[in-house]
């Protein structure tokens, strides 16, 4: 973009001649010259699109965390941007030079912050009844580890691309959590995520994936 003196030709025009477009800006004559299309397609960019495509495909059943796992995004990020902001890399979505696309489900993040989880976090399948528990150790102490602090799961099955967050218990709780499942979930393939929110909703700490056993 340059800005140009008015000359009799100039004066008037506000449109395009060529690749160069003339226009008015506040009280300067601007010309902008046109970017011709970039047709670019290397490998690396073919696979960022693929990943970009699948962390946002991935932002629908961790939906109902992020609204709440990302108090800390800026003031100009919805809790979608936050959740890509925080997956798109390839240690969540690998991308192989076959544009074969792996999720790696234990890596994602549906909750960011600096709140310390339980040092210990456990959760528990009972396939009979479609129900999960949860226990975890009871420390809390320190300005990231606050007693009213609240956790939660998110637990998703990904064939159906679906996923429920259950609220568990503070902190300082003592007694194992236990959740229904929906019926028409299967009980092989649940992706489990816990993290903390302090009782404001301001803190959260970084989710961490459970094994199910």
């Amino acid at each position: 973009m340059a800005k140009f003196d008015n000359t009799p030709i100039t004066t008037n025009v506000r449109n395009s001649i060529d690749n160069e477009t003339f226009a008015r800006w506040r009280t300067l004559n601007i010309a902008k010259k046109k970017v011709g299309e970039n047709k670019s397609n290397t490998l690396a960019q073919q696979k960022q699109r693929l990943r970009m495509e699948k962390v946002v495909e991935l932002s629908a059943p961790f939906d109902v965390a992020a609204q709440i796992g990302f108090p800390g995004k800026k003031s100009v990020e919805d809790y979608i941007n936050a959740f890509v902001g925080a997956n798109l890399n390839d240690r969540v979505v690998e991308v192989n030079d076959d544009l074969e696309v792996t999720v790696n489900y234990e890596e994602i993040q549906c909750a960011k912050g600096r709140r310390m989880l339980p040092r210990s976090f456990t959760v528990t399948l009972d396939a009979e009844t479609k129900t999960l528990t949860f226990t975890h150790s009871t420390e809390a102490r320190g300005k990231l580890r606050d007693k009213e602090d609240k956790f939660y799961a998110l637990v998703v099955e990904p064939d159906l691309v679906d996923s429920e967050l259950y609220d568990l218990d503070t902190r300082t709780g003592t007694e194992p959590v236990t959740i229904t499942l929906p019926e028409e979930w299967a009980t092989s393939a649940l992706e489990v995520y816990v993290f903390a929110l302090s009782k404001d909703g301001k803190k959260a700490s970084n989710s961490c994936h459970l094994t199910v056993s």
